[in-house]
């Protein structure tokens, strides 16, 4: 027993002279490398987001959100080129028409065992036509984010100067017409120049009862009207007569809207902040409607969409709950409410408060008929859509009519599917 005494005696001395022995190291939170895009960083949408990520890692405690703004083309360029290097950032938001090659080169995960192991309520709240998307065979490629659809912006001050009455409406295409020959007799634009862009062709096909945009089952062809297709672009040949040879995707499209020399502008939700700024500043009186159809029951439009995909990582189990939380409604309700931005969510758009937001509810009616700005989640080849702003430029030049322009545009992307 002595012994025993002598000894812990002994220990109890050592202990009290010998120094403080190294603790345990505490674990190194998770960082999780989040591609955002740079606008979804700025202002306000900026905001809320950091406010996600502070509420997320609060929650967290072992995880940290790293933002990163980029550009959606340098997204997309940028993780084609660290795959090769293994520098892969572990979750991005990235846009249904251009993620395709992605998925081709093996580089965005499944995860469908992570969205099946989620309350159903979580599951069900997405857009039914997000997840179809989303959906390749077993596998689900990500995360329904944002979305959106095109509509008709009008600056109310030149048309009351051109003696249209903006309450009155556009029925259809011929109205459509009639307003902007009087709108170009007063001295105005009535809006940019939209047959050299092919997404801007598309705003006006999807105004034609049963366009329709995909790929045959093959892949080698589009399930696309040519006689539809040449009917829009008909359409915008008349339109051109009457409007400015400034093409809508240029700044100086914007300046003619905004400083009241042009009538109408066809974009997507994404261009209000700007002409609310310019309401601020200088008065400018604009509304949106939707964009007039070729008959008075049918309307045009363009849609689509982002999503938060998860990449092959050494993080993935983090890297879902950061995404699986952001594209939650608590946080989408907030994101939409807070800027005006479309979402992906169904739960969030039956909101009170959402539906009475007039452009979000307007986007929604947008979509109803809307045709994809091109076939989603395909690996198309580069450069897909031009020939159509090509084809489209040789109608301006006197060169092509719109029936031959919409045959050619067709069979060159068609031949470049074959050709892949």
């Amino acid at each position: 027993m002595k012994t025993l005494y002598r000894a812990a005696f002994t220990l109890l001395i050592l202990a009290t002279l010998l120094p403080d022995l190294p603790k345990a190291a505490a674990a190194e939170p998770v960082t999780i490398d989040f591609w955002i895009f740079q606008d979804f960083l700025a202002g306000d949408a900026g905001a809320l987001i950091k406010k996600f990520v502070a509420e997320f890692e609060n929650a967290n405690p072992g995880i940290k959100i790293h933002l990163i703004g980029k550009t959606a083309p340098d997204i997309l360029s940028g993780v084609v080129m660290g795959a090769g290097s293994g520098a892969l950032p572990d979750v991005i938001s990235t846009q249904y028409a251009f993620a395709g090659s992605l998925v081709k080169a093996g580089l965005i995960k499944d995860v469908s065992s992570e969205w099946h192991a989620m309350p159903a309520s979580w599951q069900q709240q997405f857009s039914p036509w997000t997840v179809k998307v989303l959906t390749e065979g077993n596998q689900i490629l990500g995360v329904p984010f944002t979305a959106y659809a095109s509509i008709l912006y009008r600056n109310l001050t030149v048309l009351k100067k051109a003696g249209i009455d903006p309450a009155v409406g556009i029925k259809d295409w011929a109205d459509w017409l009639a307003q902007s020959k009087k709108i170009k007799e007063s001295g105005f634009f009535a809006s940019a120049k939209y047959l050299d862009f092919p997404w801007a062709h598309l705003n006006f096909y999807g105004g034609i009862k049963g366009a329709q945009l995909g790929l045959s089952p093959d892949g080698k062809s589009l399930t696309m009207d040519v006689s539809k297709y040449a009917d829009a672009l008909q359409f915008m040949k008349e339109f051109q007569s009457y409007s400015s040879n400034v093409s809508f995707a240029d700044q100086a499209a914007n300046d003619l809207f905004t400083t009241n020399k042009m009538a109408f502008f066809v974009s997507g939700p994404f261009a209000d902040p700007t002409f609310e700024q310019a309401k601020k500043n200088s008065g400018l009186d604009y509304d949106y409607i939707l964009i007039p159809g070729q008959t008075a029951d049918t309307h045009g439009a363009v849609y689509g969409g982002e999503f938060l995909a998860v990449l092959k990582t050494t993080k993935t189990d983090s890297a879902w709950k950061w995404a699986s939380f952001l594209a939650d409604a608590p946080q989408m309700k907030r994101f939409a409410a807070g800027i005006g931005r479309y979402v992906s969510n169904d739960v969030v758009l039956a909101d009170p408060e959402i539906k009475n937001n007039a452009l979000l509810q307007l986007t929604s009616k947008a979509f109803e008929s809307a045709v994809p700005e091109v076939p989603l989640m395909a690996d198309l080849p580069e450069q897909f859509l031009q020939p159509m702003a090509d084809n489209g430029t040789l109608i301006l030049l006197g060169k092509e009519t719109p029936q031959q322009a919409a045959k050619n545009a067709i069979d060159q992307m068609n031949q470049s599917l074959q050709n892949r």
